[in-house]
């Protein structure tokens, strides 16, 4: 899929601090030349960073380097509405100022790590949270110094994950067909449940089987299969691990119409069983 490209624009500041409150969060697949620190809090949703499609809990905490297409999806239903904070810096300023001081290695490092992209854990979202609000309340300066300081905080978690491999590439940065782009994308996170094949989506938007498989691959970067698939994988995590439901209604609820082909998938993504997935995540819950 090929993001839309945002131009940041910071100003008479170093950075770019904007916060937001909003009921949904629809989806939006952008891509800048920054790097962007996001927190989310106040529901759930679904996280799409370059290849990588995950669901996402409260307090939602992501570090991502500059050129990564990403977007997020939520909706807080009749909870209190999704408070988000973004702060971004831009990849030149960085270059030219924050690398070139030995005081600031740390931050390199962990700059240098977020170009897969890094989540951090909701313990972690719930430290960094009051000092990015606190930034909210001073001048320039302060923001600046407040947001070094989370920096450094952030360096010294060696619990962080990426979200990408090494080998993922960004496509290239195309915006004339970027609605198409979008309504396509949340159509099928809408559906994806439901049973999808390329044909009837193809169709859907007035497209042939043929042209749809070669625009969705262009512009994704993978099939519409694949993209199908995690979608459904990462709904039955979700369902897994805060849910009781049997193994095999999980299966038939996200999508899948064969056991074993659910199990056999889930395996590939995550390296484990659905079953052992639950339990894992119950072993670690009660630690």
């Amino acid at each position: 899929m090929q993001p839309t490209l945002e131009h940041i624009t910071v100003g008479k500041s170093s950075l770019c601090c904007f916060p937001t409150i909003v009921h949904e969060i629809s989806f939006f697949w952008h891509v800048h030349a920054a790097y962007e620190l996001t927190i989310i809090r106040g529901g759930t949703g679904q996280r799409f960073v370059g290849d990588s499609i995950e669901e996402y809990d409260d307090d939602e905490l992501v570090l991502l380097g500059p050129n990564i297409p990403h977007a997020w999806t939520g909706s807080s239903g009749t909870q209190s509405p999704f408070d988000i904070y973004c702060v971004q810096c831009t990849e030149d300023w960085y270059t030219k100022h924050l690398a070139t001081l030995p005081e600031c290695r740390d931050i390199t490092h962990l700059f240098a790590r977020s170009q897969r992209g890094l989540v951090f854990s909701s313990e972690m979202a719930a430290r960094i949270r009051p000092l990015l609000t606190d930034m909210q309340t001073g001048d320039h300066f302060y923001q600046l110094v407040r947001f070094l300081e989370i920096l450094h905080i952030l360096a010294a978690d060696t619990q962080a994950r990426q979200l990408l491999p090494q080998y993922y590439h960004a496509p290239e940065h195309v915006t004339s067909k970027q609605n198409l782009i979008n309504e396509i994308c949340a159509h099928i996170i809408e559906h994806h449940h439901k049973r999808l094949d390329q044909k009837t989506i193809a169709a859907y938007f007035h497209m042939s089987t043929s042209s749809f498989s070669h625009f969705f691959k262009r512009h994704l970067g993978c099939t519409f299969i694949d993209h199908l698939r995690n979608l459904r994988i990462a709904s039955a995590c979700t369902l897994l691990s805060d849910t009781t439901i049997p193994i095999t209604n999980i299966c038939h609820r996200v999508g899948f119409r064969s056991q074993t082909n659910f199990n056999r998938c889930f395996t590939i993504k995550k390296g484990c069983t659905p079953r052992q997935f639950r339990k894992n995540y119950i072993e670690a819950a009660q630690q």
